[in-house]
């Protein structure tokens, strides 16, 4: 018995050790690597590309449809001036990108640049640190997105920019979104698809040279709970929306309009602040049938710039706003609301040139009702 046991010892330590990852069925990446199968990845190591493919990451739709990659905590970059991302993915179904560190240099495309399959594709990002050359991540013609609990700071883009034809509806929650003041145009949080059901929910918007969040063509939109500050553009800016709930956003010190609204309708926008904006605190412009409503507009309109705390455009009607608190919005400006029923209310604090607008007079802003 005891010789039958010192064999079996010497059997079991013979045996080759198993990957620890592979028990869990996960593949090791620890190189420049292109994935052409379907799978679970793990990065083992920090990559640096220095050889014939400047990504550390590519993902190729044909046999890899589903993807999930852990980086594991390591951090990948592109090739130094090879203007590459580095993270590629393209005509994948499911995507998944998490626990890591990614930074690419100056005149890179993006940190992680990643295009959709054909049929229901789903793209989660999530727990991922950017600091990113040009644009953060670029995401194209997915059906359905996530990206939550990531800090992403891109030099000359956006942070997040999602674009394409392909109508998606997605969740973006808990970011640190920042751009820094080289960049000018596109918000830090720039949509250009269209969507449905999107949520943006309790992020940090800081875009230096551009806009805060941005949201085109939406429809169920809601933007809750997000604070935005330091913006070259609006702060919260949505157009062609229908049925949007825009509520308990901070918007301070942008160098623009606090909230701009254009061709909205059908949309609840309640409990905001806008406070320290050089534009308008809360413009609405050929936006028909909202809601607005205790919403808190003060300080807006320095620096020289003809602005109003709540402003309604000739084109925008029949929009019942009421329980707002606008005041000290751009005193040193001289003027006074043309055409309106609320010319005298409190100079640039409530301008309202729309028709079938209704208020009760129960707004906190200085003058006589109907302000």
């Amino acid at each position: 018995m005891y010789h039958f046991r010192l064999v079996l010892l010497a059997a079991l330590l013979l045996l080759p050790l198993a990957p620890a990852h592979s028990e869990e069925g996960r593949i090791p990446i620890f190189e420049p690597t292109t994935l052409t199968a379907s799978g679970k990845y793990v990065v083992t190591r920090d990559i640096v590309p220095g050889g014939p493919q400047p990504e550390a990451i590519i993902v190729a739709g044909t046999g890899s449809e589903l993807v999930e990659i852990d980086l594991n905590g390591f951090t990948l970059t592109s090739q130094l001036s090879a203007g590459a991302n580095a993270i590629s993915a393209g005509g994948v179904r499911k995507l998944t990108i998490r626990n890591g560190t990614i930074a690419t240099e100056a005149g890179d495309p993006s940190c992680i640049s990643a295009t959709g399959g054909s049929g229901r594709t789903s793209v989660i990002i999530e727990d991922v640190v950017g600091t990113c050359g040009t644009q953060g991540i670029t995401l194209v013609s997915w059906k359905n997105i996530t990206v939550r609990r990531s800090s992403i700071e891109a030099f000359d883009g956006a942070a997040l920019a999602i674009t394409g034809a392909v109508r998606f509806q997605g969740i973006i929650e808990q970011n640190l979104l920042a751009a820094s003041s080289s960049m000018s145009g596109p918000a830090a949080l720039d949509v250009v698809a269209p969507s449905a059901g999107l949520q943006i929910v309790a992020n940090e918007i800081d875009a230096g040279g551009g806009g805060g969040i941005a949201v085109q063509s939406s429809e169920g939109l809601l933007v809750a709970a997000n604070a935005v500050g330091q913006t070259a553009g609006a702060g919260i800016y949505v157009n062609d929306s229908e049925g949007c709930r825009v509520r308990n956003n901070s918007v301070v010190e942008t160098s623009n309009a606090g909230f701009l609204f254009v061709d909205v309708s059908e949309c609840m926008i309640v409990d905001n602040v806008s406070r320290g904006n050089t534009g308008d605190g809360m413009a609405f412009l050929n936006s028909d049938r909202n809601h607005v409503d205790r919403n808190l507009i003060g300080l807006n309109g320095f620096g020289g710039n003809p602005a109003y705390g709540l402003y309604f455009n000739s084109s925008s009607d029949d929009n019942p706003y009421g329980r707002n608190t606008s005041t000290g919005n751009n005193p040193s400006w001289a003027f006074t609301c043309p055409a309106s029923p609320n010319a005298s209310c409190g100079a640039s604090d409530l301008c309202d040139q729309g028709t079938g607008n209704k208020t009760f007079g129960d707004n906190l802003v200085p003058g006589p009702p109907p302000c």
